[in-house]
Parts: C-alpha cells; structure tokens; sequence
C-alpha cells in the first residue's frame, strides 16, 4: 500500500472552505492555508479569511483516492503537473504556515520570474529560512516557490536581514 501524499487540487472560486469542511468530516486532511486582509466597504472596514491560493485545496490521500475527494462539492480535479499528478512537500507546508504565522503582510505571485540570488534570513521571525532575494520597483523581497502549483510566496524583508546561501 503507497503512503498518504499531500496532493494538490483544483477547487471552484470560493469553495475552498466549504469542501475542507465537508473532506475534514469524512476523515480526510486537509490543507488549506488561510490569510487575513483588511476589506473596504462602503460603510464600513472588515477582517475576511481569504485562502492564500485561490482555487486550490490541498488533501493527503492515497493515489487510488483521487477521484475520490473531486467527487465532493466544490472540487473540480487533480493537478497534473509534467503528466504526474501534484503534491506539495512537508517542507512546502512548514514554510507557508510559518509565513503566515509571522503576521506579516504575505503576497502570492504566480507564474515565472527570474530567481534571485539564493539567501538565508539572518534575523527576525524569518530567521533561518532559505529562499530566493528579489528587488522589484526599489522593493527587496525574500520568496519561496511552491513548485507543485507554480506560485511563489513573497514577503518583504529588510536587505540588511538577508545573507546570500553559500553552496
């Protein structure tokens, strides 16, 4: 029997929450890495918990499962990515929920740029990860890529804190 694997699915816009509550309840785990952001109404300022990756859900389940969890509402199917189905590592994981623990304002940019140097967080609740260094309009940023789903997460982090990765 293979082992559990966190793979990766396509969900309907803003049905995220609903089919990680309705997959939670029949056993399954599921990832599904939320941020806050500051809405503007008409009348008003609101706190809304936005999935960090809109229109994906993240579910640990066996190979032969698949189309098991796009049988729920909401899920649509399996990412494929180079003809294998998706999954997102252990390490992936503990670095997005640390991100998104710091507090700090968080940015999902998907698609493909050009690596920056490869550095280390020398300071601050950061400290110790390695990512990649870009500057962008006289803004430096430290990013880490979720490869499986082709985004790359960015938070901006002082120069003076990063290190350039030897090796």
């Amino acid at each position: 029997m293979s082992a559990e694997r966190c793979h990766v699915f396509y969900c309907r816009s803003r049905a995220e929450k609903k089919a990680k509550l309705r997959l939670e309840m029949d056993g399954f785990k599921v990832f599904l890495p939320i941020s806050k952001e500051l809405r503007q109404w008409s009348d008003r300022k609101k706190w809304v918990e936005l999935p960090l990756f809109s229109g994906y859900l993240f579910v640990y389940c066996q190979p032969h499962q698949l189309f098991t969890v796009v049988g729920y509402p909401g899920v649509v199917a399996p990412v494929k990515l180079a003809g294998e189905f998706a999954c997102i590592g252990e390490r992936d994981i503990e670095a997005i929920e640390r991100f998104l623990a710091t507090g700090l304002s968080v940015e999902v940019v998907q698609g493909v740029f050009d690596l920056g140097t490869q550095v280390e967080v020398m300071g601050g609740p950061l400290k110790g990860m390695t990512g990649h260094w870009l500057a962008e309009a006289g803004q430096d940023y430290f990013f880490i890529e979720v490869e499986s789903i082709n985004h790359r997460i960015r938070v901006q982090v002082k120069k003076e804190l990063l290190r350039a990765k030897k090796g």
